[in-house]
């Protein structure tokens, strides 16, 4: 999975333990118009699958598409999915918080604990993406070539 600087790591596992949640998850655009995990932050099992999501695919598709935030307590996978774990693994998910990101992409939170994301967590939500859109822009991530360049493998 592609890796921004440890910092970027540190600053998606505040992410993850602010919102007491299982896993963060950061998607940027590539190349080809879509968006991949570009970092992730979890919390044990289930693990973040490497992938690439299609604007209107899945509850982070829909993000990417529509650029709205989206927060879904309750989860029932019959109806939707995340697409970022395995198939057999999202089911063990129960909520879900998302937000666009201003430069592109979308953050995401999740818990496979019973868990209620309110409007007050969704407005934090929002202010790390805008802080993770800065530390993208400034890096040079955000550009018409996409993220891939300036990525190292974990």
């Amino acid at each position: 999975m592609a890796t921004l600087h440890d910092s970027d790591n540190t600053l998606l596992a505040l992410v993850r333990t602010t919102f007491d949640a299982h896993s963060a998850v950061l998607f940027l655009p590539d190349q080809s118009g879509n968006y991949t995990v570009a970092l992730s932050s979890t919390d044990g099992e289930p693990n973040v699958q490497e992938v690439t999501i299609a604007p209107g695919k899945g509850l982070v598709g829909w993000i990417l598409r529509h650029k709205q935030p989206v927060i879904v307590n309750n989860l029932d996978m019959r109806h939707t999915f995340l697409g970022y774990y395995d198939e057999e693994d999202e089911g063990a998910v129960s909520a879900f918080m998302g937000c666009h990101i201003p430069e592109g992409g979308a953050l995401c939170v999740d818990s496979v604990r019973p868990r209620a994301y309110s409007e007050e967590d969704q407005l934090l939500l929002h202010r790390f993406a805008r802080h993770i859109a800065r530390q993208v822009h400034s890096a040079g991530l955000a550009s018409d070539g996409g993220p891939a360049p300036l990525f190292r493998a974990a």
